[in-house]
C-alpha cells in the first residue's frame, strides 16, 4: 500500500478517501470484526492499527484486572479476520496474532496475509524463534510442493 508523502491536496484527499474505504470495507465486511467490535484505523506512520475495545463484561472473569488479548488465543480470531478481508482489499495484509511456528505463520498466509508479525512468541523464547518459525514454514511449504511463500499467500481461497 503506498502511504502519504505529503505531495500535495489531491493526493492528501485521494488517501484519505483509500483510507476511509478500507475501513469501511473492514467494518462492513469481516463478520469477526464486527462480532467483537474491532475497528481499523491508521496511525500517524501510516500503519495499520485494529482496536478491540474494552468490555467490561470480561471484567468478572479477569478478576478486575484490565489487559488485552495476544498469542496463541487470538490466532483463530486473526486467521479469520485476514480470510474474510483478503477479496475485499488490493493491499498487503500482515497476519497478527500467535504466531509461534512455521505451521501458525502457513495458517495466516493460506488466509491471505502476505507477511507476519511474532510478539508474544519473541518475549517467550528470543530471537531464536525467528529460526524456528522461518525452518519450519520452509519445510512445510516445500512438503507440500511450494516453492516460496508467495506461492501460498491465498490459496485457502481456491
Amino acid at each position: 500500500m503506498t502511504r502519504p508523502s505529503g505531495g500535495g491536496a489531491g493526493e492528501s484527499m485521494a488517501t484519505a478517501k483509500r483510507t476511509a474505504e478500507l475501513i469501511r470495507l473492514f467494518e462492513e465486511r469481516a463478520p469477526i470484526a464486527r462480532f467483537f467490535g474491532m475497528h481499523l484505523s491508521y496511525n500517524e506512520e501510516g500503519g495499520a492499527v485494529v482496536d478491540l475495545p474494552y468490555n467490561p463484561n470480561l471484567d468478572h472473569a479477569l478478576g478486575g484486572i484490565h489487559g488485552g488479548l495476544g498469542g496463541a488465543a487470538s490466532r483463530p480470531v486473526g486467521v479469520r479476520a485476514v480470510y474474510d478481508i483478503y477479496d475485499r482489499v488490493d493491499v498487503p495484509i500482515i497476519g497478527v496474532g500467535g504466531v509461534d511456528s512455521g505451521m501458525a505463520a502457513l495458517e495466516y498466509i493460506m488466509a491471505g496475509a502476505s507477511a507476519v508479525q511474532i510478539g508474544t512468541a519473541l518475549v517467550a523464547g528470543g530471537l531464536g524463534v525467528f529460526e524456528h518459525v522461518t525452518k519450519e514454514m520452509n519445510s512445510v511449504l516445500e512438503d507440500i510442493g511450494f516453492k516460496s511463500v508467495s506461492e501460498a499467500v491465498g490459496v485457502a481461497h481456491g
